[in-house]
């Protein structure tokens, strides 16, 4: 491996500071030295050591992305050794990692509790599974109740005492693409999409109107029994982003204890980090990136997410438009739905930070009786405490810093340049007793002025990390910011100065040197004596200007005053706080922006005439298949604007044109040998690098390096630079086979933690969009730097997945540019990506991907962008959600899909003149990335190809020798106009010499006369072409003209005996050499015998016959053991020659088919073990991977808790030893489908309308559920997708058994009871069927129903 270090140092502060001064990354393409074939190499040999790599990367960032949020009395870190216990079902895989990193780290973990956990009969749990992307009411957090805890059949808390010196309650959340995370906890009892009337809490649940993100009863349960039982209680938050995590805090919280000593966020899977960080191993140093507030539903982006927390059906409308779609309309998508960000710039810390000032940080607040949920506190040390309970970019750490500020550009009270940079040198010192890192953070104030132009409180400008730093020691980091970075965005010109645009105003500006974004170290105040007004952009020149009228005045125009069409302002933030934007009707601009790129019938709508007012209109046809003679490869570094892509795209034929923008899924280009272009895999993250079903045709991940927040939280952009890195060297390898490399990735992903219920928060990367476009461009960087070209995705205000299908996202243009596309534009402009992801929604009615102000006039003329921008998954033209021919015209390069076609005034001047464009993009990003590479792995050629050893002719002593040993091949994948003749030949460093007389010239040739005799003498020879050598031993034998003994072996291994086989080998392959000696002479030759020479003995079994015959039956295993023989005759003299051979266990290994195994349920089973001797042991052939979930131990056991079905997936095991050969055998297995344990059926009535869902099978995509045995009731029926409806039109008790399947996996099935009531019977009172469990003796339905009614009644009265 290359000096990772150096490399990573140099190219983040190489690329680092476009956003507080530098050079612009979108300049001419830096050209990669070709090296052989490959334009770009991997920094390590192997793909096995890029696997090293990433494993040790995930451990650095899983410790230092630890947040250490409470450490009440220095209750952490604990000493190895001590005794623990954890609880908390939360995913018992998890529970597996946590376990055995704490273990790894010295501590004894109480293994009683750990096995009742990963036991899911003795610790069940609820489950609601979701189906595809929809919106959700509440979702089963899935912890175990605590009565199973407390009345398991091992005594549990028995063991207590003997692991009580600390207890870890693991709390965990997940999130996912397809939905949001849910805002109540409440469902209809069969399903928790929003379809139906949602009344009944979700299992666990303390309340209907509690929320995903906060601790649920069973989880309340547990914490309160693990503090009434131990002394000290540390609590590990698994999650993607924040949770509410009063109980940490606040002593009136509802799920608060005072023996929670400690808190630590670990991102979903920083398990590792944890248990480090645990053991002291390492302070942590860790910050939250986002605000953690206190009560959720305060916050102001709570009133417009989502749902608007209302069931979205044509019905009840939801986010959908009042006026807009019939309900057929509605089931073909989500066009007509929306969200508005009436908070403005106010959210995150901007909010908070914002109006604690504003509230008055010295001014005690008293809040209303349940105005802060979740607690009964009502006096606060002001406002900001009542609503925030840990600000974004905190920390604990184990040691304590001083900051100051040691050196800086401009003093207090200076005037700043408008374009001037503001350097500040703060000297960081480890003021405590244990090493540690510290994160420095500097934060600046605007002037504001009372209904201005919007400004926050406070905004974070610059970061930096240290390195560790010892106590009592110090590390210097420095900060820079431009000037005009403190410009505010003016939309609406808010000053009334006569400009919209960015603007620094007159006035101090006041930089903070801050923990946090709370907590103020030190400051400086500077003066700006005149308002700057920029309207140009500040890398490229070209001029910035609102785009984006239409979406800011949306709000103020077309909107119901009665909801409130306002944007929440500083200057009255209680009477602007926003309300829900609830029934909002569409207008009829809207409703024809909407419908303007419609599809029916597989026809366009769209007027043909309206192309002539495109700003590229043309009627100036291209010139397509001319024969420049210009492939993909001479492109390479060159300008985007360069001449020679004219003439290279003039090669392009129509159909090439319209294949490499339409067909784009996982991939980019086309095979055209013509152009030299190949079609190149483009692959999925951002949790790591994944495997593509289209390419590898399984799924999984070559390598987990976790969420974005487990590295963000690091606020280490280095760190962010070496995962990007990681990722390029496993683009270049591949799968590992000759030849395969991935071009691109769908990642890194910007969008903003607008919610902390975004379903996607652990893709992104904060809540601020300056931080995030830092972090972000690092990665990028790393990425590109190996050629892996980077999507940074998902262009642009795709903040949450519920509707992110063509949900119309409506908000002004200062928050668009100050957060949302901020973290874009600095990725895009640092990271010197060529690529870019579209998203799915809507800019105001427009899709983004076929957004013209968006993906031309900013992201190509402002921002300076050259490169391809594809689109997320493409929905066809015929959705109208997606549309190919509106991509182009927009500044779109490429369909994720295959799917799209040309159907708007196809074959026209003006479509080639944009498929020519986009063309232009695909193949400028192609030509400056890896797709270049054309040999066979990512690593420097060898010079040679081969170089064999050999045995020379035979020398004469006092005669003529000529012999060559100019054999060596060179290798034209690193040299393809390479000539042999260019070879130089030299004696080897640290070989032996020639036999005395001879001479080697650099052609190779052996030439002189030998004038000593000598047998078998080696000489190793260096063959020479450039700087590259290679070796290769050769064998010399001079004998005396009056003869010698010859003792050359053919071959001196002699291979492979076996433990207890009989062993015959022959030795006897020396000859006398007598020159010129006639066959009568040679007859008389004296016998020639054999033995062992000095300090030789054979393996133990095994004798040396004076014949030269090796027999016997060897007893122990050895591997090369050197064997030297002597070979002698009667007036000869002696001669030796060594032999290997190596003595092996014999192993039987054989293939079988595993047990079935289910999803989500604990497997064991163990291969048919070898056969041997010897100790054996087992694990996977490289390249062979077990299903998600399990794993193979050393001793053969195949373990853990499958994820996903599989069907007879095979997988090869290999045994092995240390003498014995390793043999490997093909084993397979199958994991079904599984139905979620617990599963019910809802009671139902006659007469009324009935919904059940028995979608709760998990393991598959595409699940598809049916009936086996029994009949549903009149008037019910099933649907594939599980859904139970109709109305049953007869009362009884049905015993119904279902499938769920999933082609090519093994389905599973349940048997459930569907009751159905008579239609005159009341709604039964809580436990009536508990009452009777309909385990009487009655067998008639009209019985049961008797037995039903009469207890009902007797209830009643």
């Amino acid at each position: 491996m290359k000096n990772f270090k150096k490399i990573i140092l140099s190219a983040v502060l190489a690329g680092s500071l476009l956003f507080g001064a530098g050079v612009t990354a979108l300049t001419k393409p830096m050209a990669a030295e070709k090296v052989g074939l490959n334009y770009y190499l991997s920094d390590y040999d192997t793909r096995a050591d890029a696997n090293k790599a990433a494993a040790e990367w995930l451990s650095k960032a899983n410790k230092e992305g630890v947040v250490l949020l409470k450490n009440k009395d220095n209750a952490l870190p604990l000493a190895k050794g001590s005794k623990v216990t954890v609880f908390g079902k939360n995913q018992a895989y998890q529970q597996n990692w946590f376990y055995t990193y704490l273990t790894n780290a010295g501590f004894k973990v109480n293994d009683k509790v750990y096995n009742f956990y990963r036991d899911n009969k003795r610790s069940p749990f609820e489950t609601t599974p979701l189906k595809g992307n929809t919106t959700i009411t509440g979702k089963a957090i899935g912890e175990t109740p605590v009565s199973y805890l407390t009345g398991d059949s091992e005594n549990l808390p028995g063991t207590y005492k003997d692991y009580g010196d600390m207890a870890f309650v693991v709390f965990k959340r997940s999130g996912a693409e397809g939905h949001d995370n849910p805002r109540t906890m409440k469902w209809n009892g069969k399903s928790i999409s929003d379809k139906g009337e949602a009344t009944q809490k979700i299992p666990g649940a303390r309340s209907m109107d509690d929320h995903y993100l906060q601790l649920d009863q069973n989880e309340v349960d547990l914490l309160d029994h693990v503090c009434n039982n131990f002394a000290k209680v540390t609590v590990i938050i698994a999650t993607p982003s924040q949770m509410e995590v009063g109980f940490l805090d606040d002593p009136n919280h509802y799920a608060y204890h005072e023996n929670i000593v400690g808190g630590l966020w670990i991102a979903y899977s920083g398990f590792q980090g944890a248990a480090s960080v645990i053991a002291g191993e390492v302070s942590p140093s860790g910050r939250t990136v986002d605000t953690w507030a206190r009560d959720f539903r305060l916050d102001p982006v709570w009133m417009n997410f989502s749902n608007n927390l209302v069931e979205v059906s044509y019905e009840k409308k939801g986010n959908l438009y009042a006026n807009y779609a019939t309900s057929d309309d509605y089931m073909m998508g989500y066009r007509g739905t929306y969200v508005i960000y009436k908070e403005g710039i106010y959210m995150g810390y901007r909010y908070y930070e914002t109006r604690g000032y504003t509230e008055g940080l010295d001014k005690a607040y008293t809040s209303a009786e349940g105005e802060v949920h979740s607690t009964t506190t009502t006096q606060w040390n002001n406002w900001y405490s009542s609503r925030v309970s840990y600000p974004f970019g905190y920390g604990l750490s184990y040691t304590t810093f001083k900051q100051e500020i040691v050196e800086k550009n401009y003093n207090a009270g200076d005037a700043l340049d408008k374009n001037g940079t503001i350097t500040w040198k703060v000297k960081v010192t480890n003021t405590g007793a244990v090493s540690g890192k510290e994160v420095v953070q500097l934060y600046y104030t605007s002037p504001y002025t009372t209904g201005g132009i919007e400004k926050s409180h406070v905004v974070l400008g610059a970061f930096a990390k240290t390195a560790e730093i010892k106590p009592g020691e110090s590390d210097t980091v420095t900060l820079t910011m431009s000037v005009r970075d403190m410009a505010s965005y003016d939309y609406n010109d808010a000053n009334k100065n006569g400009f919209k645009g960015y603007e620094l105003e007159e006035g101090d500006y006041t930089l903070r040197l801050m923990k946090n974004a709370h907590e103020q170290i030190d400051s400086v105040t500077y003066n700006v004596a005149e308002t700057a007004k920029f309207d140009k952009d500040a890398v490229t020149g070209n001029t910035v200007k609102n785009r984006f009228d239409d979406i800011s005045n949306y709000l103020l125009n077309e909107t119901n005053p009665e909801n409130g069409n306002y944007y929440m302002s500083r200057a009255d933030f209680a009477g602007t706080f926003p309300k829900t934007a609830f029934r909002e009707d569409i207008t009829e601009r809207v409703r024809n922006g909407l419908n303007e790129w419609e599809v029916v019938d597989r026809k366009q709508t769209r007027d043909p005439e309206l192309d002539k007012q495109d700003p590229e209109y043309t009627e100036e046809m291209p010139t397509f298949g001319a024969k420049n003679g210009i492939m993909l490869e001479d492109l390479h570094g060159l300008k985007y604007e360069d001449e020679k892509y004219e003439k290279f795209l003039d090669q392009f034929t129509k159909e090439q044109l319209v294949e490499i923008s339409t067909k784009g899924f996982y991939s980019a280009g086309i095979d055209a040998p013509n152009l030299g272009l190949t079609k190149t895999s483009n692959i999925d993250g951002p949790y790591g690098f994944i495997k593509n079903p289209s390419i590898t045709g399984n799924v999984g991940y070559y390598v987990w390096l976790g969420p974005v927040t487990l590295h963000a939280a690091t606020w280490n952009v280095e760190i962010a630079y070496e995962r990007g890195r990681i990722v390029g060297n496993f683009a270049l390898w591949g799968g590992g086979e000759e030849y395969d490399r991935i071009g691109g990735y769908y990642a890194p992903a910007v969008n903003i933690h607008r919610s902390p219920f975004s379903g996607r928060n652990g893709e992104y990367y904060s809540e601020d969009g300056f931080f995030t476009g830092k972090m972000a461009a690092a990665e990028a960087r790393g990425a590109n730097d190996k050629g892996f070209y980077t999507y940074v995705k998902h262009f642009a205000i795709n903040d949450q997945e519920t509707n992110r299908t063509g949900v119309c996202t409506w908000l002004n243009e200062q928050s668009m540019r100050e957060i949302y596309l901020k973290s874009f534009e600095i990725c895009i402009k640092e990271s010197g990506t060529k690529g870019v992801m579209s998203a799915l929604n809507r800019l105001g009615y427009t899709w983004t991907g076929g957004e013209r102000r968006l993906l031309t006039d900013v992201l190509r003329n402002e921002w300076g962008f050259r490169g391809a921008v594809v689109t997320d998954s493409f929905m066809g033209n015929d959705s109208n959600l997606s549309n190919v021919d509106q991509m182009i015209r927009a500044g779109g390069s490429l369909a994720l899909g295959e799917n799209a076609k040309i159907l708007y005034n196809a074959g026209t001047a003006t479509t080639y003149h944009y498929l020519r464009k986009a063309a232009h993009d695909i193949c400028y990003m192609l030509a400056n990335s890896a797709a270049l590479n054309r040999g066979s792995y990512p690593v420097k050629a060898k010079a040679f190809k081969s170089f064999e050893s050999s045995t020379l002719p035979l020398g004469i002593l006092g005669e003529e020798y000529n012999a060559t040993v100019a054999t060596a091949v060179l290798n034209p994948e690193a040299y393809p106009d390479g000539k042999k003749e260019d070879v130089k030949y030299t004696i080897a460093e640290g070989s032996k010499k020639l036999p005395k007389g001879l001479t080697l010239s650099e052609n190779g040739t052996i030439t002189g006369v030998p004038e000593k005799e000598t047998n078998n003498h080696k000489v190793t020879i260096a063959a020479t072409y450039k700087d590259e050598s290679i070796t290769t031993d050769f064998y010399f034998t001079v004998v005396g003209s009056d003869g010698a003994i010859i003792y050359r072996p053919e071959n001196a291994n002699l291979g492979t005996a076996y433990v207890g086989n009989s062993v015959k080998l022959n030795v006897a392959e020396a000859e006398i050499y007598v020159k010129d000696a006639t066959e009568e002479e040679i007859a008389a030759f004296p016998t020639i015998t054999y033995e062992l020479g000095s300090d030789t003995i054979l393996p133990e079994g095994l004798t040396l016959s004076e014949d030269g015959k090796i027999t016997g039956t060897p007893t122990k295993g050895c591997r090369d053991y050197k064997i030297t023989v002597r070979a002698k005759a009667f007036g000869y003299r002696s001669v030796e020659a060594q032999y290997t051979l190596s003595i092996l266990n014999e192993m039987a290994f054989f293939p079988r088919t595993l047990s079935d195994g289910k999803v989500g349920s604990s497997y064991g089973d163990r291969i048919e073990l070898a056969d041997c001797a010897d100790t054996v042991k087992y694990r996977l052939k490289e390249g062979s991977a077990l299903p998600e979930g399990l794993q193979l131990t050393e001793a053969g056991y195949i373990v853990g808790t499958p994820s996903v079905a599989v069907t007879d997936y095979k997988f090869t095991v290999e045994a092995y030893g240390e003498f014995v050969d390793a043999i490997e055998a093909e084993y397979s297995i199958t994991i079904g489908l599984s139905f979620a344990k617990g599963l019910k059926l809802a009671d139902g009535k006659a007469g009324e309308e009935y919904l059940g869902d028995i979608a709760m099978a998990s393991g598959a995509d595409n699940i598809k559920y049916s009936l086996k045995k029994g009949a549903l009731p009149e008037g019910l029926t099933l649907s594939e997708n599980g859904e139970i409806t109709g109305t049953p039109t007869k009362a009884g008790v049905y015993t119904l058994t279902f499938v769920a399947s999933a082609e090519g996996v093994e389905s599973d099935e349940v048997t459930l009871t569907l009751y159905v009531a008579n239609a005159e019977v009341k709604e039964a009172k809580s436990g009536c069927r508990g009452a009777i469990g309909f385990t009487l003796p009655i067998t008639s339905t009209l019985g049961i129903l008797a037995a039903f009614v009469a207890i009902r009644k007797k209830k009643e009265e």
